[in-house]
């Protein structure tokens, strides 16, 4: 039997799925980020729905978060004629000439 709870009201795993994240980020941004949060006892931890998109508002950023370096694919440089020619060919012809 699950208790019922006002709709401002989420449980953790309700405001996750609100957020669109797993409810470990909701636990991470509650500890490291001051994710507003309510306890009204020991064992569970209630988020207001107004309280976090007042929270998304003072956080959002203006362009999409940094992709690591490492995850990007570069494709190599394409190499042109003009590098594949022998220095030693070049100058010789040069003298020729």
């Amino acid at each position: 039997m699950t208790k019922k709870h006002n709709d401002n009201v989420l449980t953790e795993a309700e405001a996750a799925l609100y957020l669109n994240v797993k409810p470990r980020t909701i636990r991470l941004w509650r500890v490291m980020r001051g994710l507003p949060h309510f306890k009204p006892t020991h064992k569970v931890t209630l988020y207001s729905r107004e309280d976090l998109n007042a929270w998304l508002e003072r956080h959002r950023t203006a362009y999409p978060p940094r992709v690591h370096r490492r995850s990007r694919v570069i494709p190599p440089a394409p190499v042109t004629c003009e590098a594949r020619t022998n220095p030693v060919q070049s100058a010789a012809q040069g003298k020729e000439a």
